[in-house]
């Protein structure tokens, strides 16, 4: 390891900053994390993210199954939602016969009748949707929400260990990261749907009870579903986040989709929207400042 570290500092000499080896810790996966302090930046922890050749990202439905342990945590979701509405279908059903029963007047009969006719309609069309429509849905959904999948290579870096919302600027010779580096350093080198591998617990994520400060296998701590990241490739573009949309729409089961490194969310576009409006919309928005090195060999 220590000459890991020695390579690395001789590489931050070409930089005017000052870096020093803070210490090592360990991930999951037994691997040392190496974390080095700035001298022109004494609040922030750097983590050496070591680059990649060939590295998978992005998703595709067709090509990326669904892991088992993902597939059925969606077939439970699609389950307790269809057992929800018919409970409540076949609730209000009975509330409407029995006030159709006590012989109301010409005018409430006409509404209960309405209402009776409406919630049979609506629980025929819940039991008509099967599993396979849904998971279909859902698939079409996830293509659309994320990015292509592809392969690159990925520089050696360092990486600020937390983003952050304050009025600075990313100023040189750090950079944003572009899309497939966010990407990157968010799954942890691993090509999975989630950061945390194979599985999902939605009712964590309904409830966004997510440790959003937990580590990843980098060491690094990406704030899912909170912190929107800017990245380089597209001034519009966040990644980790899509505003809330989906738990606000009550879709709680496309609320994951924010949790994969893949997730892309474009800031909204409205018509009265101008350029200014924007820019000042992503300046609230995260970052995350990155120092790239040169690759061994190059």
């Amino acid at each position: 390891m220590n000459d890991m570290v020695s390579n690395i500092l001789e590489k931050l000499k070409q930089f005017p900053l000052t870096y020093e080896f803070a210490y090592a810790e360990q991930n999951g996966r037994g691997e040392d994390i190496l974390v080095f302090s700035c001298r022109e930046l004494p609040l922030r922890d750097f983590i050496y993210v070591p680059g990649k050749r060939g590295m998978t990202l992005g998703w595709d439905t067709a090509q990326c199954l669904l892991p088992p342990k993902v597939q059925q945590a969606f077939r439970q979701y699609y389950l307790d939602g269809l057992d929800y509405h018919r409970e409540r279908c076949e609730e209000e059903l009975e509330y409407y016969q029995e006030q159709l029963a006590a012989g109301p007047e010409e005018e409430l009969r006409q509404e209960y009748e309405s209402c009776l006719k409406e919630t049979e309609e609506e629980l025929q069309n819940q039991l008509s949707r099967s599993w396979e429509d849904y998971l279909r849905e859902l698939l079409a959904e996830l293509d659309a929400s994320t990015s292509p999948l592809r392969t690159v290579d990925i520089p050696p870096m360092l990486a600020e260990r937390w983003s952050w919302n304050t009025p600075e600027e990313v100023e040189p010779p750090f950079g944003l990261p572009t899309e497939d580096e966010w990407e990157y350093l968010c799954s942890g080198g691993v090509h999975t749907l989630f950061p945390w591998g194979d599985t999902l617990e939605l009712e964590l994520v309904c409830n966004e009870t997510i440790d959003k400060d937990a580590k990843n296998a980098f060491g690094l701590v990406i704030g899912h579903a909170c912190r929107a990241e800017r990245v380089s490739s597209d001034p519009w573009l966040l990644k980790g986040d899509d505003g809330g949309c989906a738990l606000c729409g009550g879709e709680g089961d496309r609320a994951a989709f924010p949790y994969s490194p893949y997730f892309r969310y474009g800031l909204p576009r409205f018509s009265w929207t101008t350029g200014r409006d924007l820019e000042r919309e992503m300046a609230k928005r995260w970052r995350r400042r990155v120092l790239r090195l040169t690759p061994d060999g190059d």
